[in-house]
């Protein structure tokens, strides 16, 4: 039980420090560092999205989910891109019975994307 105080009373402290900074330094800096919070969360796990060649639905839902589940230990960003890519890009039974062979090459990695079209790597 004392690990879930533990894990909840960060993202705890971190809404409190927005709220304090709001009330001692002015709205202005607090919403400066909202947006240090969303930009340092959203871009690295954006670009993450864009190095494995994801949907761009799915880059877009990175960038926006991360400042929100890095809050909280339940769910991760890479759960709701999981979910939003495999809603825009359903994976066909073919990929499924190539796994073992695609996961030992480069190219096996991303064979296509959701518009039909080889990468070439």
């Amino acid at each position: 039980k004392s690990w879930k105080v533990v894990g909840w009373s960060i993202p705890a402290a971190i809404l409190l420090s927005l709220v304090v900074i709001g009330f001692r330094q002015g709205a202005g800096e607090a919403g400066a560092n909202a947006l240090y919070w969303i930009l340092a969360n959203g871009i690295p796990s954006a670009i993450g999205a864009v190095i494995a060649f994801a949907h761009p639905a799915t880059i877009l839902s990175a960038f926006v989910a991360a400042p929100i589940t890095s809050l909280t230990p339940v769910i991760g960003a890479g759960y709701v891109c999981a979910f939003v890519q495999v809603m825009t890009c359903p994976p066909v039974v073919k990929e499924f019975e190539g796994v073992a062979n695609d996961i030992v090459t480069l190219r096996g990695w991303w064979p296509t994307n959701c518009f039909g079209f080889s990468w070439s790597l």
